[in-house]
């Protein structure tokens, strides 16, 4: 077994989270605020009007991912993404994702893998970015060196570290993806220790309603911050709850998302146990006040703003007819 993929202790309670789903999520929703972050020289020369194209299914296919590597747990992200630029021509760049590996040592050799898998496959250069989203004992992982009887091969990439990040330059950025970045960063140094989970969750929140981003924005990002810091415990979940339905009296509609998620994550029953227990702003008494036509009026803002139905959809808890509708009266 390659070092990255032996399990800790410390990995079995975060190997419980969805992070394949997280980052996948992340980069396809904020791919330019990732840009901007990781690689700002092609930030610069990116289309940022235009959508990138995500080539998943290429990459899944030249990669040949085997069954037994499709059920690794929380361990790879990898997308190949084709992004437009300002002179007409594109450029890909090819996006792994590390997450929570204990060791480091054969990282390199994947990115080199891929590189020449790539190349072999499509005759096009990619440009790479790893994205490390815990510690690693090496303090260099951005090469893939060799050499041996004259032989020399020399791959230096982009290597973005969680825990290289300034904390303080994270939580003052005016760029969106900083804060969510953030947000991982504490979920994996306080991963066994929710109460802290829960203290930070409640200061990113407040953090981020005095963004000057857009509501709609501001809410799809609050999602991506609960869920990576992933709260468990039904009772910090409601009390999470009831700290944004305070938020609702300064206009920051976040309830609505929020209590979707919860339900979605399983949390409805543990939640209305803690209503009869004499909660009285609890998540069903939110829900019963009729979010339906909040919720409507925050798909057909989304829509308006550009936002795809299949995006929507992750975030609102409508329907696909709901949303048929609104393009329809839109």
């Amino acid at each position: 077994m390659d070092e990255d993929q032996q399990t800790t202790p410390q990995d079995q309670g975060q190997n419980r989270f969805d992070h394949d789903g997280f980052w996948k999520d992340l980069i396809g929703l904020f791919w330019r605020g990732l840009l901007k972050r990781a690689l700002p020289e092609l930030y610069a020369e990116a289309d940022l009007t235009k959508e990138p194209k995500f080539l998943d299914k290429e990459l899944t296919d030249t990669l040949q991912v085997t069954e037994s590597r499709k059920h690794v747990p929380s361990r790879f992200v990898d997308k190949l993404i084709d992004i437009p630029l300002k002179n007409g021509r594109s450029q890909w760049v090819l996006l792994h994702v590390e997450v929570q590996g204990p060791g480091g040592g054969v990282v390199s050799k994947r990115m080199m893998g891929y590189l020449c898998l790539i190349f072999a496959h499509y005759k096009r250069m990619p440009v790479g970015l790893l994205i490390l989203t815990s510690p690693r004992r090496k303090a260099s992982m951005d090469a893939f060196e060799f050499e041996q009887y004259g032989t020399r091969i020399s791959y230096h990439y982009n290597c973005l570290r969680l825990d290289r990040l300034d904390d303080a330059e994270l939580l003052a950025s005016d760029n969106p993806v900083d804060l969510a970045l953030y947000a991982a960063k504490v979920a994996f140094r306080y991963r066994k220790k929710e109460q802290q989970r829960f203290k930070y969750l409640m200061e990113l929140t407040r953090l981020l309603a005095d963004k000057g981003w857009d509501m709609e924005e501001r809410r799809v990002l609050l999602l991506m911050i609960v869920r990576v810091i992933n709260l468990e415990s039904p009772e910090l979940c409601q009390r999470y709850v009831r700290h944004i339905e305070e938020m609702e009296e300064n206009n920051v509609a976040y309830v609505t998302f929020v209590e979707e998620y919860f339900s979605n994550k399983g949390m409805r029953q543990g939640l209305e146990q803690g209503l009869e227990q004499g909660l009285e702003q609890g998540l069903e008494q939110g829900i019963a006040q009729g979010r339906r036509a909040e919720k409507l009026e925050t798909a057909q803002r989304m829509l308006a703003g550009g936002m795809s139905p299949q995006d929507i959809l992750k975030y609102v808890g409508l329907s696909l007819d709901d949303l048929r509708t609104l393009q329809v009266q839109g």
